[in-house]
């Protein structure tokens, strides 16, 4: 099968749809530079912040009209912002031209004269207040502040904030600071906390184009108001003109167009990718197949609930007990939680996946609680990680998916990211000719990017023949979970129901999502607790209460798997470059 004609269109469509648009404020930064980059940044008793930069910018031998100043709205677990410009003025107090502008969620300060052309040293003073700057926490209030930005095409040889704040009679405050390219946790940068009511930040190297130096403060609670606000989104500050209606009617026809024979193409590759033989009601899953393996054929993905089927899996094959516990709290909800207590070494699993998911939960120990796998979530990042590849490489190896095609997939990943830096070089290179709609060029052109890679992963995971019974027997015994009418059971000569079966196919049952169906079959049916489970809760055992308590077990065992992924809006815990609020960049034009 020939895969170059699912993109073929997309990316034709993208170049065209670039190159005659381009890209604007692309900054030609070859001999420039940012000498220094200074802040001051005040917060009020009200909560409000008030950020004075100055920027002090070398053009070299370039002759351009000024700079401009990208800062972002919206922050990851952050509150929108509101800024406000008070006011662009030079090293002496003189007033420049500037325009101030939002488009979508960011702010834009263009500063200069497009009649008049500068070049050599300037110095540019940019004052504006902040509104939602300030995140409050629990235990203290915090300015998670990005300084510079991280988006400069040149370097910035100095740079420093000080930050003001309302004087603290009791409590401490507490600081630290980030320097490097965005996501980065250096700290080549000196703090000091120079009195009860100030402290300075300074970088300790010459910041790299892409580089920046973020600043975080905590402060006791009460210093300031809690003063965050709903702020709408921001709105478009593009100009209403004939460009406009131009540009919207030309990319609109273009990305109806793109997608809708992207995605005829898509769907006619996809259908033909299927069984084509008559669907069976099955009585067992496909031979040989683990719930985790069931549920990555079906969508072709491993997700948390596949990987929390292995816990119940592994109980019920003798590897674990399960124990329910709850915690009475007075005036308060009780705490419910799991224990997990080793009962075999686990020396004879087979599956990757399980080898993986039994060392992350007895390395070390025999029991281990749920809730302390949640606390520690983000430890077994990496190997939570591995046991969605490890399984994917497992189904490919033993012939599930087409290993050729995933080979393929891979090459084309590599070629849409080199192609889309050529596209970018080369879109750059014609900006001058194209002023505005910069947004507009580069979400559809995202979209399209974003497509084809989707398109790849829908190319690594074509089904063998093999892979395609398996997913028609699948489905068949899905069907089989989910029939509750006796008549029927009885008319397709089906196993009787027993507890054991009962137990066996509900981690199936679950990663399929027909636990409570297949439940349903068994009510007043299971009156006595299995070997691999305990509840100390003291309630008395009921089917009905047994499968609600491993659906908790499922969704709780889901939610840790989910956080394990490394999140945070304060500074002080896992805080980065280029992190909090702020930040952003700019150039010249």
């Amino acid at each position: 099968m020939d895969f170059r004609r699912f993109i073929a269109i997309p990316v034709l469509t993208s170049f065209l749809f670039l190159g005659v648009f381009g890209f604007s404020g692309i900054t030609r930064a070859s001999d420039e530079v940012i000498d220094s980059f200074d802040a001051n940044i005040t917060i009020g008793k009200d909560g409000l912040v008030q950020v004075e930069e100055t920027i002090v910018y070398d053009f070299g031998s370039s002759a351009r009209h000024g700079i401009f100043r990208d800062i972002p709205l919206t922050a990851k677990d952050g509150p929108t912002l509101l800024i406000d410009v008070q006011s662009v003025v030079d090293g002496s107090g003189q007033a420049y031209t500037y325009t101030a502008s939002t488009t979508r969620s960011q702010l834009q300060i263009k500063i200069g004269d497009p009649d008049v052309l500068v070049s050599g040293v300037k110095t540019y003073v940019i004052d504006y207040t902040v509104t939602n700057a300030i995140r409050p926490f629990d235990d203290h209030d915090e300015l998670y502040w990005n300084v510079t930005g991280n988006e400069w095409p040149v370097s910035i040889n100095k740079a420093s904030a000080v930050i003001y704040y309302p004087a603290i009679m009791d409590g401490e405050v507490n600081a630290t600071c980030y320097t490097g390219p965005s996501g980065t946790t250096g700290k080549d940068c000196e703090q000091v906390i120079a009195d009860s009511a100030t402290s300075k930040t300074t970088a300790t190297k010459v910041l790299g184009a892409g580089e920046g130096l973020t600043v975080v403060l905590g402060i006791p609670l009460g210093v300031v108001d809690d003063t965050v606000i709903a702020v709408e989104s921001a709105g478009d500050g593009f100009q209403t003109g004939m460009f406009n209606v131009l540009f919207f009617s030309i990319a609109g026809v273009m990305i109806v167009v793109t997608f809708a024979l992207a995605l005829g193409s898509a769907m006619q590759f996809i259908k033909s990718n299927r069984y084509k033989g008559p669907r069976v009601v099955q009585y067992h899953p496909p031979a040989g197949l683990l719930p985790i393996d069931v549920g990555t054929i079906v969508d072709k993905s491993v997700d948390s609930k596949d990987i929390s089927s292995m816990i119940l899996d592994l109980a019920i094959r003798g590897y674990i007990k399960i124990r329910y516990t709850v915690k009475e709290i007075r005036f308060w909800p009780d705490k419910k939680d799991f224990e997990f207590d080793k009962l075999k070494d686990g020396s004879d699993l087979t599956h990757p996946a399980e080898k993986i998911l039994f060392a992350i939960l007895f390395t070390g120990r025999d029991t281990v609680a749920l809730s302390a796998l949640t606390n520690l979530a983000t430890k077994y990042e990496a190997q939570f990680k591995a046991i969605a590849t490890e399984t994917d490489d497992y189904l490919h190896e033993r012939g599930y998916f087409d290993k050729e095609a995933k080979v393929k997939a891979s090459k084309l990943t590599k070629q849409i990211v080199a192609g889309s830096v050529v596209v970018m070089i080369l879109v750059g290179l014609l900006s001058t000719f194209t002023e505005g709609a910069s947004f507009f060029i580069a979400f559809p052109a995202a979209l399209l990017i974003a497509y084809r890679v989707s398109l790849a992963n829908r190319m690594a995971h074509l089904f063998t023949d093999k892979g395609m019974k398996a997913e028609a027997e699948i489905y068949g015994f899905k069907d089989f979970l989910t029939l509750t009418d006796k008549d029927k059971i009885d008319l397709l000569n089906a196993p009787a129901l027993e507890p054991t079966m009962f137990e066996k196919f509900l981690p199936f049952a679950m990663v399929l999502g027909v636990e409570t169906k297949w439940a349903e079959k068994f009510a007043g049916m299971y009156l006595s607790a299995p070997s691999w489970y305990e509840d100390r809760s003291g309630a008395a055992f009921s089917n009905t209460l047994f499968i609600q308590n491993m659906m908790f077990l499922n969704s709780s065992f889901n939610n840790t798997v989910a956080s394990s992924s490394p999140h945070s809006s304060s500074g002080f815990s896992g805080g980065s470059s280029g992190g909090g609020s702020g930040g952003g960049g700019g150039g010249s034009w």
